[in-house]
């Protein structure tokens, strides 16, 4: 608090709240505080919008400013460790952590802003430095304990001859005190030297009891610490010789005490050589040589049921007077869901990546520095390899960075964006994507769609829509507009030369457009029309014949109309349009006359006869000769697959139609299976027909059984 301000918190809005600058100088003050205390690292968060967020920040090696440090309004990517600091009433807490920054303890203390914002100071240790600094302050209290009762020894033998018996008591008194029991009752003296002496040693064993409870107490804490600390613990000979066990790596590792203790790591807990091929005996041995360099290590270690798992090692070396290493205080944490995560995303991101190589389109990842981390096959064919070329170099050939960049807004607002993008006589649709690279930093996802045929066609689109509203106004379509109260009917030109007449050759009104009206007809279509003007429709169409005057034609035309109306509700003019449809209405009634002969000649045909689906298969119709043939019922027939009359299995069927084309011939050779279960062999003709408005196949089956048996 005395380093940010009281009101540090409270004028925090956003990211922009803080400069750097004034960042970087909190973080100076914190790393300077983190060193005089002994910490691991200092820092404070503030909750925001269900994110915890830094306001302050230690280097991640306080000796080294250039280290990693978070940044000011960073998203912490650990919110659960500040749970223990969430509770309501906001006292502080006291908990252990294990995660990617190592294990230890933690204090958090939170606190309340002057927007009710909850934001929390924390501090950290690391456990093997707490160890240490416990086992020397146990070394350094005996020592200090030894040296004070030896020194009460000297004094005593020094005063022994002068005083013979209360001194023999004095020194027999310390000489038990020597070897620990600090219970023993000191004699009185009668000379006031030797009782202020008495005294002296009394003090001294109460000193020394009380700081010998207080070492065995620490050391219990000690031990009770390491013990039941959720690490994996144990100290190591320089020959890989294992000395101390903790029952957390018993329980771990599968061995008990008396199986590892006095035992090699090789081939109890390391193996020879982990998945990697890589020497680990060389290694253990080698940490001896040079602890710094395996400070923090990360290796394939083995259980006693011989499955492997991966440790991440803290390794401390200690070492004697003469500084040679003598023992390595090793503590470890599984990590192995956390490898094979972190394979299984780097698996993830290979095939993601080799996807994306597969692709047509250009897929490229790019950094906030506007370098490219990645860039798949159409890319490099597009704009060639980026090397260290940054974005605006490779796609742009600009010196500097465009002026706007809408890749930038997705690194701003997390957002994805979507622009179209023209180079080189080609339009792209660029989607750009946040993407989370592996270490967690952020990247941007761009995929370019070459959509230079999509807006060809969509111009080519405009222009055919216009001219399909130019042909709309030539074609062979009339049109009128009838005042409904004037009985005012205007035709269009071609609307007379539909009805045989002579474009304007006389006034039009309703009645004369009935006079044109097939006979009929005539009634059909007043009624239409009158009804639709009675009932409040919005439109009207109808079919239906002509008499041209010209020529006594009969002609078929289709028409349509809308109505206007006045705020009564009333229609008071009706726009439409006729169309001349003769030749369809002939075409239609041709078909059916022509379907109606086919039908005829299929059903009565005295050949075999079978139209079929060539999609599913199904046998859609069969004449009747294909009924006394196959011997099963035209409804059962027609229910039933070809796949159920041919035996030929489908690479056969393949074979033949293959040799049918090899041969240049239009028939095939298949065995047909009768009801009665007898097989022929027959010459199937086929042809594709449209048949009720969708396409089948015709097929002529002739029986060839007795020509192929034929000598």
């Amino acid at each position: 608090r005395e380093i940010l301000g009281a009101d540090y918190h409270d004028r925090i809005v956003d990211a922009e709240s803080v400069s750097k600058e004034e960042f970087s100088r909190i973080v100076a003050k914190n790393d300077d505080l983190c060193r005089r205390l002994n910490l691991q690292y200092l820092w404070s968060v503030l909750l925001v919008n269900g994110r915890v967020v830094f306001t302050s920040a230690t280097h991640s090696d306080l000796n080294n400013p250039d280290s990693s440090c978070a940044s000011f309004f960073e998203t912490h990517r650990d919110p659960e460790a500040f749970t223990p600091a969430l509770q309501p009433e906001l006292k502080p807490a006291f908990c252990s952590f294990k995660n990617e920054w190592g294990e230890g303890r933690q204090v958090l203390i939170p606190h309340k802003d002057a927007r009710g914002r909850t934001y929390i100071f924390g501090a950290s240790v690391q456990m093997d430095d707490l160890n240490a600094v416990v086992s020397q302050t146990i070394l350094d209290s005996i020592g200090i304990g030894f040296g004070i009762l030896c020194g009460a020894l000297l004094l005593a033998l020094m005063l022994v001859r002068s005083f013979p018996k209360p001194i023999a008591e004095l020194t027999a008194a310390a000489g038990r005190m020597a070897t620990g029991d600090l219970d023993v009752s000191l004699p009185l003296a009668r000379i006031s030297e030797l009782q202020s002496l008495s005294r002296s040693l009394d003090e001294m064993r109460q000193g020394l009891k009380k700081q010998l409870a207080q070492l065995l107490e620490s050391e219990k804490n000690y031990r009770e610490l390491v013990e039941n600390a959720n690490s994996i613990i144990l100290r190591l000979e320089p020959d890989g010789t294992i000395t101390f066990f903790n029952d957390f790596a018993e329980k771990f590792f599968g061995f008990s005490k008396n199986e590892i203790l006095g035992k090699a790591v090789f081939g109890t807990i390391v193996p020879e050589t982990d998945s990697t091929n890589r020497d680990l005996r060389a290694m253990v041995l080698d940490i001896a040589r040079n602890p710094e360099k395996y400070a923090k290590n990360e290796t394939e270690n083995m259980c006693k049921d011989g499955s492997r798992v991966w440790i991440s090692w803290s390794n401390k070396a200690i070492c004697d007077a003469a500084g040679t290493v003598c023992e390595i205080l090793c503590v470890g944490n599984d990590v192995t869901e956390r490898k094979r995560a972190v394979e299984a995303l780097a698996k993830e991101r290979e095939d993601l990546l080799a996807v994306f190589d597969a692709l047509p389109e250009f897929v490229y990842l790019q950094a906030p520095d506007y370098s490219i981390r990645y860039a798949n096959h159409s890319f490099k064919q597009l704009f060639g390899e980026p090397g260290d070329r940054f974005c605006y170099a490779c796609m742009q050939n600009r010196q500097s960075p465009c002026e706007t960049c809408p890749t930038f807004e997705v690194f701003q607002t997390k957002q994805p964006q979507c622009w179209e993008w023209a180079a080189d006589n080609q339009v792209y649709m660029i989607h750009v994507v946040p993407f989370a690279d592996i270490d967690g930093s952020m990247l941007v996802l761009a995929i370019g769609f070459d959509i230079t045929d999509l807006k060809r066609a969509e111009e080519a689109l405009i222009r055919s829509e216009a001219m399909l509203a130019q042909s709309q106004q030539i074609a062979n379509i009339g049109s009128w507009d009838l005042d409904v109260a004037a009985n005012r009917l205007i035709w269009s030109d071609e609307t007379y030369r539909i009805f045989g007449l002579a474009p304007q050759e006389f006034v039009a009104t309703y009645e004369t457009f009935l006079d044109l009206v097939h006979p009929d007809d005539r009634a059909m279509v007043d009624e239409m029309y009158s009804r639709s003007l009675h009932e409040g429709l919005d439109s009207y169409e109808i079919e239906h014949r002509l008499v041209r005057r010209s020529t006594g034609e009969i002609r078929h035309v289709h028409e349509k109309c809308v109505h206007q109306r006045n705020a009564a509700g009333e229609v008071i003019r009706s726009r439409g349009m006729v169309q001349d449809i003769t030749e369809r209405k002939r075409a239609q009634e041709a078909l059916i006359e022509s379907e109606e002969r086919f039908k005829n000649m299929f059903e009565l045909h005295g050949s075999i006869m079978l139209l079929i689906d060539p999609e599913s298969g199904f046998v859609v119709d069969a004449n009747e000769a294909a009924v006394s043939y196959y011997g099963y019922s035209k409804s059962k027939l027609i229910t039933m697959k070809i796949d159920e009359i041919n035996v030929l299995s489908p690479q056969q069927v393949k074979a033949e139609l293959e040799l049918a084309l090899h041969e240049e011939r239009n028939y095939f050779i298949f065995q047909h299976r009768l009801a009665s279960g007898e097989e022929r062999t027959v010459e199937v003709h086929s042809w594709p027909i449209i048949f009720m408005d969708r396409q089948i196949r015709f097929s002529i089956i002739h029986d060839i059984t007795e020509r192929r048996l034929a000598p």
